[in-house]
C-alpha cells in the first residue's frame, strides 16, 4: 500500500514538473517577444527620443502650473525652464 501511494505521489510530482516545463516552453518566447516589442515601441535606448519626451513632459508640467496659478490667486508665473537646445535656438534667432 505504501509503495502504491509513493508511486502515485512521485508520478504527480513528475507530471507537475513536466507541466511547468511545458508552460515555460510555450509562454517564455511569447513574453520575450512582447518585451522586445515594448522596448522597441518605447524607444528607451534613443537619447533624442528621450530628450523629446522630457520636453513634452516639461511643457505639460508648466501648463499644469499655470492652471494651478490661475486657480489659486493668479500671481506672476515663474519663467518656464528651458532645455539647452531651446536656449541655443533662442540665442541663434535672438528670441528673448
Amino acid at each position: 500500500m505504501f509503495l502504491i501511494v509513493s508511486i502515485i505521489v512521485l508520478l504527480g510530482v513528475v507530471l507537475c514538473y513536466l507541466w511547468v516545463k511545458l508552460v515555460n516552453l510555450i509562454f517564455n518566447p511569447i513574453i520575450r517577444w512582447l518585451d522586445r516589442k515594448n522596448t522597441r515601441l518605447n524607444k528607451t535606448d534613443n537619447p533624442y527620443i528621450q530628450a523629446h519626451k522630457l520636453k513634452f513632459h516639461n511643457d505639460f508640467m508648466y501648463d499644469e502650473y499655470l492652471k494651478w496659478l490661475n486657480e489659486n490667486g493668479g500671481d506672476i508665473p515663474f519663467e518656464k525652464w528651458k532645455t539647452d537646445e531651446e536656449r541655443e535656438f533662442d540665442k541663434k534667432f535672438n528670441i528673448y
